[in-house]
């Protein structure tokens, strides 16, 4: 069992138990939500730029047509390149 930890701000954590010890596609949706909740009232009806690593739970049916009816363009890192690219992600506007 692992202990999955998702925070947007330093304000408010989520978290999540995974039985296996990965992370599933309901977790994804889970964290999908959690990510619209926490971004929407910044974005004030803009769309929002979500990067993703390759995992499998991040490129389902679900996930991708949640994401669009949410205003949340999804973009993945090229493969074997996100412990380069991640880096990125500490930009704020």
């Amino acid at each position: 069992m692992i202990l999955l930890v998702c925070s947007i701000s330093s304000d408010i954590f989520r978290t999540n138990i995974s039985d296996t010890g990965y992370t599933s596609d309901v977790i994804g949706l889970r964290w999908l939500e959690s990510f619209n909740e926490q971004t929407a009232p910044i974005a004030d009806g803009e769309k929002r730029l979500l990067l993703l690593d390759g995992h499998h739970s991040h490129r389902t049916y679900e996930f991708l047509t949640r994401a669009k009816a949410l205003g949340i363009i999804c973009l993945g890192y090229p493969p074997h390149t996100t412990h380069a690219l991640q880096r990125m992600s500490f930009l704020k506007s």
